[in-house]
């Protein structure tokens, strides 16, 4: 979404950080959330 509150402003989160969780500000450096399996 747009409105979408991110780590830090004019940053682009990774596609599979969707705002859906909680906590997420799409700020995984390590892609850690890439595969939640």
């Amino acid at each position: 979404a747009a409105d979408r509150k991110l780590w830090a402003p004019g940053v682009v989160a990774p596609e599979y950080l969707k705002g859906d969780l909680a906590g997420d500000y799409g700020w995984d450096p390590l892609g850690l959330g890439a595969n939640p399996t």
